[in-house]
């Protein structure tokens, strides 16, 4: 794992956190983030405020960085944000397509609502304890 996602991992899940995260569940959330960079090192853990649709503001773990997508034989490298919402993993993670100013989302895209909000299958159907950060970038 990537030095710096150990740090920010062990300082948003260490004893004097204000992360949402509920107890039981900061190892599966470590472990969950930790399998997720190891396999796509594009991504970068941080902690960062997510601003909800009410306007409530939480300090919340993301990935951000970019995944691979092959579209007719090339690779593109879509660039996202992968947030853990305070109710992870029993919540779906919130996965965003983060367009470059040169990108364009495609209008009425089947996965892509117009703010770059991801509602794939996996996700849709998140269930815990089956359902893991690495399997759904895979299948995103």
């Amino acid at each position: 794992m990537p030095q710096n996602a150990a740090a920010v991992l062990s300082e948003a899940l260490g004893p004097n956190s204000a992360m949402p995260y509920a107890q039981e569940f900061k190892f599966l959330v470590q472990q969950h983030m930790t399998d997720l960079v190891t396999d796509l090192p594009s991504l970068h853990v941080k902690s960062r405020n997510y601003v909800h649709t009410d306007g409530r503001t939480v300090q919340l773990l993301l990935a951000e960085g970019t995944l691979p997508m092959y579209y007719q034989a090339h690779k593109y490298n879509i660039p996202v944000a992968i947030w853990l919402p305070e109710q992870y993993p029993l919540a779906a993670p919130m996965a965003y397509v983060v367009p470059t100013p040169d990108m364009v989302i495609k209008p009425r895209h089947s996965f892509v609502d117009a703010s770059g909000l991801v509602h794939t299958p996996y996700i849709g159907q998140w269930q815990y304890p089956s359902s893991n950060l690495r399997d759904m970038a895979q299948v995103c």
